[in-house]
Order: C-alpha cells, then sequence, then structure tokens
C-alpha cells in the first residue's frame, strides 16, 4: 500500500521495444484509499477494463 497515493490518482507505466510495432500503454487508477490498482482506458471510468490489483495481507 502507498502512504502517498490517494483515491483519484493515476499512475501510467509504458514499455517501448525496438522490435515491437507499437509502444505498450497501460493507465492505472488508485482507488480504496490507495489500496486497489484499477485497469483503465477511460479518465473517467478508473475500473473501466474491470481488472482490479490489489496487495495481499
Amino acid at each position: 500500500m502507498s502512504k502517498t497515493a490517494e483515491s483519484g490518482s493515476w499512475i501510467g507505466l509504458g514499455l517501448a521495444r525496438e522490435y515491437w510495432d507499437r509502444n505498450c500503454m497501460l493507465d492505472l487508477a488508485v482507488v480504496d484509499g490507495g489500496n486497489t490498482l484499477c485497469a483503465t482506458n477511460d479518465p473517467d471510468v478508473p475500473c473501466g477494463l474491470d481488472v482490479r490489483f490489489t496487495r495481499e495481507k
């Protein structure tokens, strides 16, 4: 869990390789008070791709 990430924060990840046809981008929205990251393709819908990442305790 992040002590600085709050619900509404965004994280963008990108991968670029010379041998791929295009770059790979993934936007993650911080939800649940910083406990969960949701994959999204729309800034108006934080969990738009219905994929959630949470840390196991």
